[in-house]
């Protein structure tokens, strides 16, 4: 080595050699040791980056490779790019005609978006606030134009309109005539701007996971996709990816639990009525489980759904509790109840914090565990069996925190028999801060996560904490979507409540029903689960409206107040998704680069360029001002690579890795109306059963067909895709966007332990 390495020594390249030969010798080593380990770390990478494209190309699978070959192409040139990746299968159940989504995340600020759909004309790629089209924010790609359009939608089943702000950056866009069409765009998270959907993180699987929609056509402009459509819950920031939701939380809780157990029904005929609630109850005993004698208490840390899938249709919701004991004692044993958990269409299921649990069988009020289940059956059909119910995975040794859930607004329907007005309505429940004195003291509360409750006039609802005067945390939902989430599970963290907080719960009702128990009848609820339980007089805590006589001698969490208006116009909702903005936030970097905000992106070139604007009109009108722009075209945007064979085009450009809010463009824009056909109604994709459960929600479940579901629209589907993978998937482009860094830090570790 000191042979080799003198003349650098001589000439005092290398300082170390000053120090001491033996310092210098060690140095080298570790850096021979340093380019052996870069060079096997860079062959794992490329080893695993060839694993993920090859589980990417399962997708499709019964399509021929000649067929194929677009697409094959494209994910072993571009797909290194993305760390991860799912299949979102099409409303039919197809795998065959589907969406093959890709994304990664830069820096918790960017995100990059590849969509592979087998079309000539168009495709849709969209963040749905409760998993349907309604209430969605969408990107949209037309072959006829080559642009890339930011659209929202409200409430119509119609064309999405277009955001003012235009957000999303095309990188890449290839549609080859051969029935592919694959685009890569990226976008801010969070783009503060009113007509699009911040992206959340949600890796804890106590949150909700985002709902990400798609639709594919081969017109030449976006119109009605009839069954090509796919829609799926999935976690963009969890490390996994390429597993469906109801697969990622059965993992984690077969690998957190000792054991689980089913409290559901066993092939109950549902009875030939519109509403049927339904009930089954089963103490330690008559669960029939394989612990030792001397257990006598479980701790819940998650549950998931078993549905039936030949009568999931009629399952309009069920609600579990923990009580005293089976027997059936009316009030009072309704008023002993404590809820631990529910479903309703669209619900996956949920795992809680490692330190957090609800616990069974420990005291004298939590001998039993309790299901109710409304059934909802409209048309009267008989010899229906159905073994629907709640699957509990369980430990055997207590948590830290104990769960629970409070329920504000009209949770024992008070307002049974009311009849809601034509036309727009608020209904307002107001609990007083004398509640959460009385019941809190001088402690605090986390709230884990919130569920928000109506039926199908519902069309706006939210929760506020107020806290001195002023609203600290609000859940809503802005476009309520019965038909895809029954029971509405906003994105957010955790938050803390304090004594003195008081609760706000608002419900929004067009042309509404009467309120009461069935589906057709209207509910207003919010549920909160949080850690630690408390009590007030000796039961769960909770703040309902009543309707007692005797107001006035009431205190604390029984003095819910109600008030009740009607609105005059969809303004008075109090949206915050849909709204004008006139000012947007651009974006420099990050593959996102600076461009007209209120034009539809093209694919910008791959040196950030500003584009100069010349205002050469205006025009105004009652309710809208015009400005038209001339945008000139000169070499300096003329960078982006475009190929053209025929109706072969392709358009490509690169992304840098960082993003900031560069300046702010103010402009107005006119109202856009829609045009095009109405959207379809959807219906829900269901499981093939496995061994053990009659529903067909088990851990090795994959979509099997169409079940027709009762709401119009129908939840989002259960599983991703049938050629998932049946083993976890670690991706391997988020190891290669860390590689230098990582190596950086080892080198410097390495060295700094020589120099020692």
């Amino acid at each position: 080595i000191e042979s080799l390495l003198k003349p650098a020594c001589d000439f005092k390249i290398l300082p170390s050699c000053a120090i001491h030969p033996q310092i210098f010798k060690l140095e080298f080593l570790l850096s021979v040791m340093m380019l052996i380990g870069l060079f096997l770390l860079l062959s794992y990478v490329a080893v695993a980056s060839t694993d993920a494209a090859l589980a990417a190309s399962a997708y499709f699978p019964q399509i021929t490779a000649k067929e194929k070959e677009a697409y094959t192409n494209w994910l072993a040139d571009r797909s290194s790019n993305y760390s991860r990746h799912a299949f979102l299968s099409s409303l039919t159940g197809d795998n065959n005609n589907g969406a093959a989504i890709f994304w990664s995340i830069d820096n918790n600020e960017t995100i990059h978006v590849a969509i592979a759909v087998r079309a000539e004309g168009w495709v849709g790629f969209g963040i749905s606030e409760a998993g349907g089209m309604l209430g969605s924010d969408i990107a949209i790609y037309e072959t006829s134009t080559l642009t890339l359009t930011d659209s929202y939608v409200l409430e119509d089943r119609a064309a999405p309109l277009i955001d003012n702000c235009q957000d999303w950056k095309l990188n890449s866009a290839a549609h080859n005539g051969d029935g592919w069409i694959i685009v890569e765009m990226s976008r801010l998270l969070d783009t503060n701007d009113a007509q699009d959907h911040a992206i959340q993180n949600d890796s804890d699987l106590w949150t909700a996971p985002s709902r990400i929609i798609a639709a594919w056509g081969d017109t030449e402009s976006i119109s009605y996709h009839g069954t090509n459509v796919a829609r799926s819950p999935v976690r963009l920031f969890y490390s996994i990816s390429n597993v469906s939701e109801l697969q990622l939380l059965t993992r984690a809780l077969e690998e957190q639990s000792d054991g689980y157990f089913d409290i559901r029904e066993d092939d109950y005929e549902i009875p030939a009525r519109e509403t049927t609630y339904h009930s089954v109850c089963k103490t330690l005993d008559e669960l029939n489980l394989e612990i030792s004698e001397d257990q006598n208490m479980l701790t819940a840390i998650g549950m998931v759904p078993v549905i039936t899938e030949e009568t999931a249709q009629f399952v309009h919701h069920f609600l579990v509790y923990i009580q005293n004991d089976c027997s059936d004692n009316g009030t009072m044993q309704q008023l002993q109840q404590s809820l631990i958990t529910g479903w309703a269409p669209g619900d996956i299921g949920l795992v809680l914090p490692d330190d957090v649990g609800f616990p069974i069988f420990d005291t004298d009020n939590s001998q039993a565990v309790y299901i109710e289940i409304h059934y909802n059956n409209p048309q009267r059909i008989r010899s229906m069996k159905d073994s629907s119910g709640m699957r509990i995975h369980y430990t055997y040794s207590k948590r830290e925190h104990e769960a629970a859930i409070l329920q504000i607004g009209d949770p024992f329907v008070q307002l049974y028999g009311q009849q809601i007005n034509s036309g727009l309505t608020q209904y307002q429940f107001n609990c007083p801060s004398t509640c959460s004195s009385q019941v809190l003291g001088n402690q605090k509360v986390t709230v884990l996560m919130e569920s928000l409750h109506m039926h199908q006039t519902g069309i706006r609802m939210k929760n506020e904490i107020i806290r001195d005067g002023s609203v600290t945390h609000t859940a809503q939902v802005d476009v309520f979507d019965f038909d895809q989430q029954g029971t509405f599970r906003p994105q957010q963290d955790t938050f803390d409540l304090l004594p003195g907080d008081s609760f706000q719960t608002t419900c929004y009702y067009r042309d509404g029903a009467k309120f009461g128990t069935s589906s057709n009848e209207e509910m207003c609820i919010a549920y909160l689960m949080y850690y630690p339980k408390k009590t007030w007089l000796g039961f769960t805590w909770a703040c309902p409206y009543n309707t007692w006589s005797d107001q006035q001698a009431l205190t604390g969490c029984l003095q819910t107040e109600l008030t009740y208006s009607d609105i005059t116009s969809a303004d008075q909702l109090g949206r915050t998704f849909g709204g004008s903005s006139s000012e947007c936030y651009v974006a420099q970097g990050a593959g996102i680069d600076l461009l007209p905000m209120d034009s539809p992106s093209e694919a910008p070139t791959k040196t950030p360029t500003p584009i100069p604007l010349e205002l050469t009109s205006t025009s105004s009108t009652a309710s809208t001002t015009s400005m038209v722009f001339t945008v000139p075209i000169t070499s300096t945007i003329s960078s982006t690579s475009t190929t053209s064979t025929g109706d072969s085009q392709t358009t490509d450009s690169g992304w840098s890795s960082t993003a900031r809010p560069s300046k702010i463009i103010s402009h107005a824009a006119p109202n856009k109306k829609p045009t095009a056909a109405p959207y379809p109604v959807v219906a829900t994709a269901s499981t093939t059963s496995g061994p053990t459960i009659n529903s067909g929600l088990s851990p090795t479940s994959r979509p099997n067909k169409v079940v027709p579901h009762n709401d119009p629209g129908g939840p989002a589907p259960f599983l991703i895709t049938e050629t998932q993978s049946p083993n976890t998937t670690e991706e391997s482009s988020g190891i290669r966007r860390n590689i230098i860094p990582c190596l950086w830090s080892f080198t410097s570790m390495f060295l700094q332990i020589a120099f020692l």
